[in-house]
């Protein structure tokens, strides 16, 4: 059952900038954030915290932006600030709160869909597709899809700002039942799994991760032998890096190529979709994007 009754902390619940850590899909943050965030005191260090506090202070602005522009594509709606609702399942509590939800006018409370805002001035424009589509990072996509299950909105529109002096651009990702029904079991695991048991979840690259190992590492700073097994782990992942290394060099390679043969043009059109395109920064510098997935053997 879903309720908007207030009173229930965010350390008690998983939400929706959560679930896209524990699913792997989250870019920064891992299924160690998560569970430090419950069972300890500890305030959550984020790297980019200055970003996402400018980010906060301007999604007032970003969600009327949104309305603007929907509006001007024929849709007759307004944008209310989105209200925090909760579910519980199976003794776990479910949380959310969108960042608005589009209704039809102000009398109305039941999202036609909801909003989620995105400052992108530092995105990685491969992350995102053509405008309108729901081509964007699978963390973006699974938050989307959290706030349509737990609303009911039948569908979230991503507004992604990429330059201030632009409009935002519009995403629209539609209701998955199936996806959200894994979101809220690997919630529901996890909660029981980790947070109810005090037990850390598995070793990852995370730096929340490495911050509980060192803890630990602090009663014993002796090495010991590798087994067989962790000898040969070790050996592919020095031959791994290695091919990485060769990888991006070639990468940057094919990148200045590219770019030269772009000369006065905004881009190169692939076919099938795919495509390259240069397009200057807040600093002036040409930046390349790309679209290259109908390439992929």
């Amino acid at each position: 059952m879903t309720s908007s009754s207030p009173g229930l902390p965010r350390k008690v619940c998983i939400g929706s900038s959560e679930i896209k850590s524990l699913l792997g899909t989250c870019t920064h943050r891992g299924p160690h954030d998560v569970w430090g965030s419950k069972v300890t005191d500890e305030e959550e260090v984020f790297a980019n915290a200055e970003y996402m506090e400018v980010a906060t202070v301007l999604e007032s602005s970003f969600l009327k932006l949104t309305e603007m522009k929907l509006q001007r594509q024929g849709f007759d709606i307004i944008i209310k600030p989105g209200k925090t609702v909760y579910k519980e399942v199976d003794g776990v509590n479910l949380r959310d709160t969108a960042d608005g939800f589009a209704v039809p006018s102000t009398r109305h409370h039941k999202p036609l869909y909801t909003i989620e805002t995105k400052a992108g001035y530092r995105a990685d424009r491969d992350y995102y597709g053509e405008e309108w589509t729901d081509d964007v990072h699978e963390g973006y996509k699974d938050q989307c899809i959290w706030h349509c299950g737990m609303t009911g909105a039948p569908a979230c529109v991503l507004s992604v700002q990429f330059f201030p002096t632009e409009f935002p651009k519009i995403y629209v990702i539609k209701e998955d039942p199936e996806r959200f029904a894994l979101q809220v079991n690997t919630a529901v695991s996890f909660w029981k799994d980790h947070v109810e048991t005090n037990i850390a979840p598995p070793t990852d690259a995370s730096t929340a991760c490495s911050r509980h190992l060192a803890k630990l590492a602090m009663n014993s700073e002796n090495l010991r032998d590798a087994s067989l097994d962790e000898r040969a782990y070790a050996e592919e992942l020095a031959q791994l890096k290695k091919i990485e290394k060769a990888n991006k060099t070639r990468i940057s390679l094919l990148q200045n190529q590219l770019r030269e043969a772009t000369g006065e043009y905004r881009g190169i059109d692939f076919g099938d979709g795919a495509k390259i395109t240069f397009s200057p920064d807040k600093n002036g510098k040409r930046r390349m994007s790309s679209s290259l997935k109908a390439l992929e053997i």
